[in-house]
């Protein structure tokens, strides 16, 4: 392990992307900062009086005894810039402070008189700091940044190597843009919690989550990992640690042994898995009902190549996979069905709405578990894109016999009325458009495209008696159309809003 780890520590230097600055490291005793008043020169303290736009600058140095540095009880602003160090830095009870810039190495042996467990970064009944621009190294099992009991805290774009992220017990952390190799970052115990933008490669990378709320994992790229888990619990296991109201979305993870991973149907709650992509893995997505937990939008592709019994796209409970009609679920590479028809039971023939005719089915004998996607994409999910919408009329009376709300969409640069599915068009989520005899007269057929200030408009009605249901009193609405767009290539959904008054 400690082989691996340092040949990634190698390669992440040799392909010139260690983030500290090129420096003159001086030598300097342990640093050690008990209250304000011990931001001192003999500290280590180079510049700045302490305030907002002046904080007292810790920098240059190479620390090589214990402990290292080490900030307790503070509230004046500080930044440790440009310092290496073996040992490790802990703030304690410490508030208005930035670690930036420096390199921290756990690697090697620790020397006499050093705890077990100090050559971290270690955080404690801290708020209002940021870690930006480290390069972070350990021996596989350690914790690069470890922080407990803290909020406000901001952890971006730090190379870690062997050496991963803890979050236990705290609340508002953002972990953002960094870099991890052979390293974890484990949400435990916490709640506003984001996880965005991050590489993370090597077999124990990825997220774990356990006993979490308020989570949101975005636009992560996993490679080589075990992706996003829930664990159910830290060793030794003596309860259960269920997570509720995680958001995991935009999200590539890739040739790992898994992709997602529920754990079981007790330890998650409004988990929803959006608009990822998740292929090449041993196991796909794992998920389970639980409550309101809900699997759609995600490209799941080539997990299980092996054809083990083992080794499987999904997982799971059957009524987590798909969005009801029209938003429909997952592209599935392994789904063999047509699409013909359209509809919530698929029966309106011929009327292709770019979801399949059948649901998608996988069971499995060896795991008990049961998957039914009630409508597959056939065609991989791309983001939502945004159209624009004018409405008329756009102020409503009471006294108004106007039968129909019109509204007059100019859909996204690209599209046009051929790529948009009419089975799909909702106002406000729930209210489908109506045949309308006499727009067809005027466009050629039911709902139809006009050209309005030089740009293809898509004009079509909904019932005013079910409209005004969206507006119970006097007052100024914002409605969304909403729709399905399909092309050769991709299934994408988008949306457009504006305003009616209700006089």
């Amino acid at each position: 392990m400690l082989i691996l780890v340092s040949l990634i520590i190698v390669s992440l230097f040799a392909g010139g992307v260690a983030p500290a600055r090129a420096f003159d490291f001086q030598p300097h005793a342990p640093i050690v900062i008990d209250g304000n008043s011990g931001f001192t020169q003999e500290n280590g303290v180079t510049g700045g009086s302490g305030t907002v736009s002046d904080p007292y600058d810790i920098e240059g140095w190479n620390i090589g005894l214990f402990p290292g540095i080490e900030i307790r009880n503070t509230d004046a602003h500080f930044v440790i810039r440009d310092v290496r160090t073996n040992i490790g830095v802990v703030l304690s009870n410490v508030t208005n402070g930035r670690v930036s810039s420096g390199v921290f190495d756990n690697r090697l042996e620790c020397p006499r008189g050093c705890p077990h467990g100090i050559l971290v970064i270690k955080i404690d009944h801290s708020s209002s700091l940021s870690f930006t621009e480290n390069a972070i190294f350990g021996n596989g099992d350690d914790e690069g940044i470890s922080l407990a009991d803290s909020s406000s805290v901001e952890i971006k774009g730090n190379r870690f190597a062997g050496a991963g992220v803890l979050i236990d017990t705290s609340s508002a952390v953002e972990v953002k843009q960094n870099w991890f190799a052979f390293a974890q970052l484990v949400v435990e115990s916490s709640r506003a919690i984001e996880v965005s933008n991050n590489d993370m490669k090597g077999y124990v990378a990825g997220v774990n989550i356990l006993g979490s709320f308020n989570v949101t994992i975005s636009w992560n790229n996993v490679n080589d990992g075990l992706g996003i888990v829930f664990s159910g619990c830290k060793d030794p296991c003596l309860q259960y640690l269920p997570s509720s109201r995680v958001n995991i979305q935009g999200n590539n993870i890739s040739n790992g042994s898994l992709g997602i991973d529920f754990g079981s149907p007790v330890l998650t709650s409004f988990v929803t898995v959006t608009d990822n992509y998740v292929y090449n893995n041993s196991f796909g997505i794992v998920a389970f009902d639980g409550e309101g937990n809900a699997v759609y939008h995600n490209n799941i592709v080539n997990n299980g190549v092996t054809g083990s019994p083992f080794y499987l796209q999904a997982i799971g409970s059957e009524d987590v996979w798909d969005n009801g009609y029209p938003g429909g679920g997952n592209f599935w590479s392994d789904y063999s069905g047509k699409d013909k028809c359209s509809g919530p039971r698929q029966e309106v023939c011929p009327s292709p709405d770019g979801i399949g005719d059948r649901p998608y089915m996988l069971t499995s004998a060896a795991f008990g578990s049961h998957v039914k996607d009630r409508y597959p994409l056939m065609k991989p999910f791309a983001p939502s894109v945004a159209g624009s919408v004018r409405l008329e009329p756009g102020s409503i009376t009471p006294q108004d016999d106007v039968e129909n709300l019109t509204a007059f969409v100019r859909l996204p640069k690209g599209y046009n009325a051929s790529n948009l599915i009419l089975s799909s068009i909702r106002l406000n989520g729930t209210i489908a458009a109506v045949v309308d005899s006499t727009l067809g007269e005027q466009q050629g057929h039911q709902h139809g495209q006009q050209r309005e200030h030089g740009a293809a408009v898509f004009v079509v009605k909904f019932n005013m008696t079910q409209v005004r249901v969206l507006m119970p009193k006097p007052g100024t609405y914002t409605l969304r159309i909403s729709g399905n767009l399909l092309t050769n290539t991709n299934f994408r959904p988008f949306e457009a809003a504006a305003s009616v008054r209700l006089i």
